[in-house]
């Protein structure tokens, strides 16, 4: 036989004839499955993907020319072609194996990362709540020195010297009101952890929560992994600015309570280059900059929110919005 298109001369070419559109058409359904599968990947990047594609790609492209061209399956070549094509599909099918072993163990890697940070996140939280339980413990047993003070000075007509003691009373409860954000222990150990970070940089820190936030769709894990990459972000942005170092996160229910909504703002200087759809750093480091809102994206799609990103002169935002069912 000469060609595919003379016809198959023998069985043997017949049989390598379907050997070689049987190894092209596996080769062809597996890259489409990996493809539709490619959205279920959090940790795999688009170059990566990329790589894995080429080797299946090229085997269909030189197993196709082989097929469609005028090669005489005789003489060595009833050897070597179909030799050459099951070590072409061994290796496609190892190769295959190989990447689905490698998202199988990131994905892992992953879930590890996020539980550490789960751990993390109730170990701050637990401390900081000591700390809290321990300020107002000390509060409470210096109240009775502030009261029999007070008490004396106002026998003596002292009036000047208790409002200042009263002013220094709330400037007392007020500081140890703002140690809680709000209930939920996971939310409020990270802001809280953040808080911290903030104040140790000098950048300005507010957090607006608003009554009745719905929570309990979200997955621990997966709080901590918006929340915490959106913030960290932030407070990386804003300490590479001069004036107005700031970070704002704001927390809401909209729409008849329908919808959860986070706001996160901070200021910047840097511009930030943008790759289709995703922000990238100007950097050295840029490699690694911009995984956290790649990982953010996915996240917000597996509970079909929305993720808007805007890049202003001065201010960069997120805003999520997640829909409760």
């Amino acid at each position: 036989m000469t060609g595919a298109s003379e016809g198959f001369g023998t069985e043997i070419e017949k049989t390598l004839a379907l050997l070689l559109m049987s190894t092209m058409t596996f080769l062809f359904i597996k890259c489409i499955n990996q493809v539709t599968r490619k959205r279920d990947y959090l940790t795999i990047e688009n170059k990566t993907f990329t790589v894995l594609l080429m080797l299946p790609t090229a085997t269909i492209i030189i197993l196709g020319c082989v097929f469609y061209s005028n090669i005489s399956f005789e003489g060595m070549n009833r050897v070597m072609v179909p030799v050459g094509a099951s070590l072409l599909l061994l290796t496609n099918i190892f190769i295959f194996s190989v990447f689905d072993r490698f998202v199988e163990k990131s994905e892992e890697v992953k879930k590890m990362d996020r539980l550490y940070q789960k751990s993390r996140a109730e170990i701050a939280n637990l401390q900081y709540m000591n700390k809290v339980n321990e300020d107002n413990r000390a509060f409470l047993h210096d109240i009775n020195k502030f009261i029999c003070t007070v008490a004396g000075l106002m026998e003596e007509g002292e009036n000047q010297e208790v409002k200042e003691i009263m002013e220094h009373l709330g400037v007392r409860i007020q500081s140890l009101q703002k140690g809680v954000y709000c209930e939920h222990p996971i939310l409020n150990s990270i802001l809280c952890e953040r808080k911290f970070l903030a104040e140790s940089k000098n950048i300005s820190y507010k957090i607006t929560l608003g009554n009745d936030l719905r929570l309990d769709f979200l997955e621990e894990l997966d709080m901590i992994s918006i929340v915490g990459n959106l913030l960290d972000n932030a407070l990386e942005a804003a300490e590479k600015t001069k004036d107005g170092r700031y970070v704002e996160c704001r927390m809401y229910m909209g729409n008849e309570e329908h919808f959860l909504v986070m706001e996160f703002c901070n200021g910047y200087v840097v511009p930030l280059l943008k790759d289709k759809d995703r922000y990238i750093s100007t950097k050295r480091d840029a490699d690694s900059h911009g995984i956290g809102l790649h990982t953010v994206g996915k996240l917000v799609k597996k509970y079909a929110g929305i993720m808007r990103v805007e890049a202003g002169e001065r201010e960069f935002s997120v805003k999520l919005i997640f829909t409760i069912k």
